[in-house]
């Protein structure tokens, strides 16, 4: 299968193999990163059934990458900590290639809107008078 847009898969490796080891990434951060677009290949591939070889700046949009956050959560039943990770990993190749290839700046301003996922607050139950007075004893 011929490859749609071989610059960008210049530049993913240029990040992964080179940027990353020339900031001395941890080798956990890079196959963090790594695993990270991976994934979200595979969701563009399972969900609008987009082969990696025709994976293009396009497919960066904010509606695909908040559609992948909400895919982690419902199919892949992925917390909201692991999913903030996975948008890290994106969002910091994008930035990348934005360095790299000025063409990519909007696709950058995109995914700068997207939120980062929040847990809910939890609320501490105080204690009662009672429960108070039992524990001071």
């Amino acid at each position: 299968m011929k490859i749609k847009n071989e610059k960008f898969f210049i530049i993913l490796r240029q990040f992964l193999q080179v940027y990353l080891v020339k900031n001395q990434s941890s080798s956990n951060t890079i196959k963090a990163y790594t695993d990270s677009l991976n994934l979200f290949f595979k969701y563009l591939e399972e969900e609008f059934q987009i082969a990696l070889p025709k994976v293009d700046w396009k497919d960066f949009s904010y509606d695909r990458v908040s559609g992948f956050l909400v895919w982690l959560e419902e199919k892949r039943h992925c917390g909201k900590q692991t999913q903030n990770q996975r948008l890290t990993a994106i969002r910091s190749f994008i930035r990348y290639a934005g360095i790299i290839d000025t063409e990519n700046m909007d696709v950058q301003a995109e995914e700068e809107k997207i939120k980062v996922r929040k847990n809910p607050q939890r609320l501490v139950p105080f204690l009662t008078p009672v429960e108070l007075k039992i524990l001071l004893q």
